[in-house]
């Protein structure tokens, strides 16, 4: 997770952008009572297996991207 940054979507109060070194490789939604990760075409070089799965918090979410670039 050292090299993973997150912030927080402009004008979107449920969505976090996930960067690695400058470049967007994912994001986070919070459509409802969940937390659902989702990869950028950056990120298709690594095992996206977050993406689609339902976390129960934001850090969860982010460990599981943060596996992912490992």
């Amino acid at each position: 997770m050292d090299n993973l940054q997150i912030r927080p979507h402009e004008r979107n109060p449920n969505l976090w952008w996930v960067s690695s070194q400058g470049d967007d490789v994912a994001y986070i939604t919070r459509p409802g009572n969940a937390y659902l990760a989702w990869a950028t075409g950056k990120a298709m070089r690594a095992q996206a297996d977050f993406v689609g799965k339902r976390f129960d918090t934001i850090d969860e979410a982010l460990e599981a991207v943060a596996r992912s670039f490992s």
